[in-house]
């Protein structure tokens, strides 16, 4: 739902963040708290609840880069556990980064 009350469609939620229309619909099936409404036939009608949760999600995936399962962490609002998922997360990053500094250097850092 925009501001100005309208229902969004997923192709519309989609452009509106950036992602495509499968990734909405894999992370529906993954978190329990993002259920767009149903029209007959099964098309998905977005709220501008429906858009919070998924502008939640989406921070939680491509900025924090959180697993789903941190993400169903804190989204059922165990917050505690998000420093230790997403130290996980920066460990393995600069671990990559070592191994490429390393190939280039010819060396161990």
């Amino acid at each position: 739902m925009t501001e100005d009350g309208r229902l969004l469609n997923i192709r519309e939620a989609a452009e509106a963040l950036g992602e495509p229309m499968h990734t909405l619909r894999h992370w529906e099936s993954k978190f329990s708290e993002l259920r767009p409404l149903r029209q007959d036939g099964g098309r998905r009608l977005y709220r501008s609840s429906d858009m919070e949760v998924l502008r939640r999600i989406q921070a939680l995936v491509r900025r924090d880069g959180l697993t789903s399962a941190g993400v169903r962490r804190i989204l059922g609002g165990d917050e505690g556990d998000w420093a230790g998922e997403r130290l996980g997360v920066v460990a393995r990053e600069l671990r990559e980064m070592a191994g490429d500094i390393e190939r280039v250097l010819g060396r161990r850092v």
